[in-house]
């Protein structure tokens, strides 16, 4: 009888920095992707455009693939740092960046078993 392997996971959260990580552009997904072949579960989820306040919002919606994550890696930041008074769609104060972060990763470290 055959055994199922299980293999750890690894998901990467982010803005289009991730969302775009396995394009010709961004590229970079892919190649840490590449190194673990054969070794674990590489999963991205990035959402163009979005800043920590607005992918605090999105993680229950994740929750099935953040499940079993071993190791996360989060890429957010880009989208924060616009000046909140000129882009309020994007940018976020940096006391609030840094509590977003916070949640976010306590999210990942309850959610993932």
């Amino acid at each position: 009888m055959a055994r199922h392997l299980i293999w750890p996971k690894i998901c990467i959260l982010g803005d289009s920095l991730t969302q775009f990580s396995f394009s010709a552009e961004g590229c970079w997904g892919s190649v840490v992707a590449d190194e673990f072949v054969r070794k674990a579960d590489f999963i991205a989820r990035g959402f163009s455009g979005y800043n920590t306040r607005q992918y605090r919002a999105l993680l229950p919606y994740l929750e099935k693939d953040i499940k079993g994550t071993t190791i996360a890696g989060i890429f957010l930041g880009a989208n924060d740092a616009n000046d909140p008074e000129i882009n309020p769609q994007q940018g976020v104060p940096l006391e609030e960046y840094k509590e977003n972060l916070k949640a976010i990763a306590s999210f990942l470290k309850v959610r993932s078993g």
